[in-house]
């Protein structure tokens, strides 16, 4: 606004210098207007958004303890929010593409408002007015320069980007109106988003909630461990997939309209993998898009994990999934499916059996078969290591096993995670260096090592 105020303002007081003369006056009552502006400007700004950045925290004010997460606890969390989006997935509904579509786009805003004020009786600081979040004009705008929404401390409004991606559409609702309660930092209005979004009783709300947050959480995942990162994202909906195909081929088409030549080119190139949740990088353009590096696809597993999986696969198809289609059969029949809370929670189940078995046929096509034979004296699959952490002094216990049995508060560790992977075929007495990633490791001396055999004691993962 400021760059057409002062152009406008300063042609008008020379164009009246020139036709009344007292030019010194002019520019005086000039100045003076432009300095006036400004200063109302920076004062609404403080007062409605820069203030706010030096505020407590939502986490702070809330309970939430902060606290440093391992990358196996990271993994947790993206196993947890795979199997919630793919619960998800076949809930909403969508276009002839395959992307999720909201069926009545102008009542998602009072739906963001709702999610809001509901979660707002569990957290009072977010209690207040919300006014229905705005679509911006000319949307375009947004998208030339990758931005889902923009609160404006002026007009204290909240403005989405309504030519986006449906499913990204009611997260970026609630992010935004998360701003009017003065919680300015990106990261907590991101999380006050997804509690709004999964906590809203409406599906297209909780899809987006768990599928933003699956993106974010993948991003940092990927960030600490690639094959961790590549196992999960193996483990995605292919009805989900489509909707990450939707955003990348979005990207795409902005590039295309805002930048040209050999620029455009390049942010092409990086973002043609947008769909996949990577980290983020920096294109010509300056704005943040997704890249990734081809990995390998598989998973090492052994041929019990493979049977196991084969037994698992078996018993969801002939036992499970026909209790399944009948438990959805018997709720559609109790009559209005818009309250029938007994039908939705029947789908959701048996859309969570038909995400289990094709992620366990993906495992077993993209498996790469290993030996858990080991020799007596090296720390081999299945064995339990007692080791002693060098920084420290503490000693812990942990059996190794492969990703599909993993749990790390139980003592089973990947052969696959950093620490798993440096203790194999080593002996009792090596002290071995963990590489945790480019910036982090510690060293560990094994204490010692108990020749334990695959018993089947140890089940497949529930994810």
């Amino acid at each position: 606004m400021l760059l057409i105020l002062l152009p406008v303002t300063g042609v008008r007081a020379v164009v009246k210098s020139v036709r009344f003369g007292h030019g010194g006056e002019n520019a005086l009552r000039w100045a003076s207007g432009i300095f006036l502006t400004v200063s109302l400007l920076l004062f609404l700004y403080m007062t409605n958004c820069g203030v706010n950045y030096q505020r407590e925290s939502f986490s702070e004010k809330s309970g939430f303890a902060a606290e440093q997460y391992t990358a196996e606890e990271l993994r947790e969390v993206c196993l947890w929010l795979t199997e919630e989006v793919n619960s998800l997935a076949g809930q909403v509904e969508r276009s002839d593409s395959g992307t999720m579509i909201l069926t009545m786009p102008a009542e998602e805003e009072q739906d963001a408002v709702q999610a809001m004020k509901k979660l707002a009786e569990e957290y009072p600081d977010l209690n207040g007015f919300y006014p229905h979040p705005k679509p911006v004009c000319i949307s375009e705008i947004l998208s030339y320069q990758n931005l889902s929404g923009v609160y404006s401390p002026f007009t204290i409004e909240a403005n989405f980007n309504a030519d986006m991606i449906d499913y990204n559409i009611p997260f970026t609702l609630c992010h935004e109106l998360s701003h009017l309660r003065g919680f300015m930092q990106e990261e907590e209005a991101n999380f006050i988003a997804f509690l709004a979004c999964v906590g809203s009783g409406k599906q297209d709300f909780e899809y987006s909630g768990y599928l933003m947050g699956w993106v974010y959480c993948m991003n940092a995942l990927r960030r600490a461990d690639t094959e961790e990162w590549q196992a999960v994202r193996e483990g995605l909906d292919e009805a989900v997939e489509a909707d990450l195909r939707g955003k990348r081929q979005e990207q795409i088409i902005s590039s295309e309209l805002s930048i040209t030549g050999k620029a455009r080119d390049m942010h092409v190139e990086v973002s043609l993998d947008a769909a996949h949740p990577n980290p983020v990088h920096r294109s010509n353009t300056g704005q943040p898009v997704l890249c990734r590096k081809e990995v390998s696809m598989y998973d090492k597993l052994t041929e019990s994990d493979i049977r196991k999986m084969e037994e698992e696969i078996e018993h969801r198809r002939l036992v499970v999934r026909p209790k399944m289609l009948e438990d959805v059969k018997e709720a559609r029949a109790h009559g209005d499916l818009s309250e029938n809370f007994e039908y939705y929670a029947a789908k959701k189940a048996k859309n969570q059996n038909e995400s289990r078995i094709r992620y366990l046929e993906r495992m077993i096509r993209t498996a790469q078969v290993i030996s858990d034979a080991s020799a007596e004296d090296e720390v081999g699959m299945n064995n339990t290591v007692t080791v002693e952490m060098l920084d420290d002094g503490s000693v812990e216990k942990y059996r190794i096993v492969t990703t599909v049995r993993g749990n790390s508060l139980e003592g089973l560790i990947s052969n696959e995670s950093p620490l798993g992977r440096a203790l194999l075929g080593h002996q009792v007495g090596d002290v071995v260096h963990v590489q945790v990633n480019d910036a982090i490791g510690y060293e560990v001396k094994i204490r010692e090592i108990e020749n334990t055999e695959d018993d089947d004691s140890v089940k497949l993962r529930s994810f």
